[in-house]
């Protein structure tokens, strides 16, 4: 909007001086046609036409030594007049310092600024390069100000579309971190029932070693085994929970022994029988030989053997059903055993798959979090650039005001530059030639009465 205002007031000065002046070519064409192809005309006034609502004797105040060089306004004896002079240049080098968003401008720009520069620090301006000069910052501002409004739409576009993809990872996260919790508390529940497990085992093969001990030293009470040997079968015993291979080795002992007990009862039976028939010898050669009295002898001789027999049976057959009790119980609890490692086996491998599938996940979050955090810089540069680019912006904005604000102060000085003339040419109309702007100052400065009683 403020540029298009002072396009315009551009164009009506313009137009209003070639009105005036027939040497000062149109600039109009060269502005910028901001408006398309609607542009309005601008209505140039007549010469000598007079404004509505402005007196002609306020053309008097107008001073045309505000736009002539500082030595013409001193030999004009106006001190009011030099001091505005240099009030204005001082200003006009004050606006004509370097701006800091200059420098970020590429040569051309700078090419641009510096023609600009020079202009407007001239005591007498040309308005035509004045103004050629400010239409092309006006273009290269358009187009600048059209880029960062493009730049900062797609930046702002960029931003919200990262925010949103940012809030769905983040709440994909959660829901992955959600699972993770229920998986771990799923393995905590697992590996507590797991123990407990365990914990029953180790107290049911606590009990089997306590009755395979009790049977032990039944055995070793039954055959008479020393008390060396029984402390090495417990040894054997307590070896045989730690390696499955020496409970198959004392396995394979236990039925060596019950063969040798088999191997034994038989020999046992082989003499009985010899001593029997020995006996039954004895007592038929007895009979042919002796009387009742020795029958008898020999008849509680042989009731002892019998019995006797009877027992080593029947301790045989007690020991044999042992054995083969303590075989059964030695290969179930191989079997559990067995089972046991095979669970186990089983419990490691998940655990280990877990803390895999965990430590990739804990990876997978790391890498979220890093591109949490870079997203999170680059909204940072973003928002950085955007206020490097206002600040930029402001500053264009600012220096544009001040060259505006000079543009009106040449306008106005050049229409009582233009109303002096007039009033010149009207006070010589009398007669004579129309003495010019130079013969005038030197009428001023000489002191003419006769130009300063016209």
């Amino acid at each position: 909007m403020l540029l298009m205002s002072a396009t315009t007031r551009h164009a009506t000065t313009m137009a209003r001086r070639n009105s005036a002046s027939a040497e000062v070519e149109d600039l109009s064409a060269s502005l910028p046609n901001i408006w398309g192809k609607h542009r309005k005309a601008v209505a140039v006034p007549r010469p000598g036409h007079q404004p509505q609502g402005r007196p002609a004797d306020d053309l008097d105040s107008i001073r045309y030594c505000g736009l002539v060089r500082a030595e013409h306004a001193s030999s004009l004896g106006d001190p009011e007049s030099t001091g505005l002079l240099e009030e204005r240049k001082q200003r006009v080098q004050q606006a004509a310092k370097p701006a800091q968003s200059e420098d970020a401008m590429g040569e051309a720009e700078r090419e641009i600024a510096t023609l600009m520069r020079s202009q407007l620090t001239a005591v007498r301006v040309d308005p035509t390069e004045v103004l050629r000069t400010l239409s092309r910052l006006i273009d290269y501002f358009l187009v600048e100000i059209q880029t960062k409004d493009d730049a900062h739409a797609g930046a702002s576009a960029e931003y919200e579309q990262r925010l949103e993809d940012a809030a769905s990872e983040i709440a994909r996260l959660k829901g992955e971190l959600a699972d993770l919790e229920a998986a771990r508390q799923e393995v905590e529940r697992r590996v507590l029932e797991e123990q407990g497990e365990k914990q029953t085992l180790k107290e049911t093969i606590k009990e089997m070693e306590g009755v395979m001990k009790d049977q032990a030293e039944a055995m070793a009470n039954a055959e008479g085994i020393s008390a060396e040997d029984l402390a090495r079968l417990k040894v054997q015993l307590s070896k045989a929970r730690a390696s499955a291979e020496a409970s198959r080795k004392q396995a394979e002992e236990m039925q060596e022994k019950m063969l040798a007990a088999e191997r034994a009862k038989r020999q046992e039976e082989a003499t009985f029988r010899e001593k029997r028939g020995q006996i039954e010898r004895e007592l038929k050669e007895f009979k042919d030989n002796f009387g009742p009295e020795k029958v008898n002898e020999l008849r509680s001789q042989l009731e002892e053997a019998m019995t006797e027999l009877d027992q080593v049976k029947d301790q045989l057959r007690k020991n044999k059903m042992a054995g083969r009790q303590q075989h059964k119980l030695v290969v179930e609890w191989k079997i559990k055993v067995h089972d046991i490692e095979l669970k186990l086996t089983e419990q490691n491998t998940t655990i280990h798959d877990q803390e895999e599938e965990l430590e990739k996940r804990g990876t997978h979050i790391a890498d979220l979090k890093a591109t949490v955090a870079q997203l999170q810089q680059d909204i940072k540069k973003t928002q950085s650039l955007l206020n490097q680019t206002n600040s930029q912006l402001t500053d264009y904005v600012e220096k544009y005001t001040r060259q505006t604000a000079y543009v009106k102060q040449q306008e106005g000085m050049w229409k009582a530059m233009q109303a002096k003339q007039r009033l010149l040419l009207s006070q010589t109309e009398d007669g004579g030639p129309p003495p010019s702007i130079t013969s005038h100052k030197t009428s001023h400065s000489g002191g003419d009465t006769s130009g300063a009683g016209a």
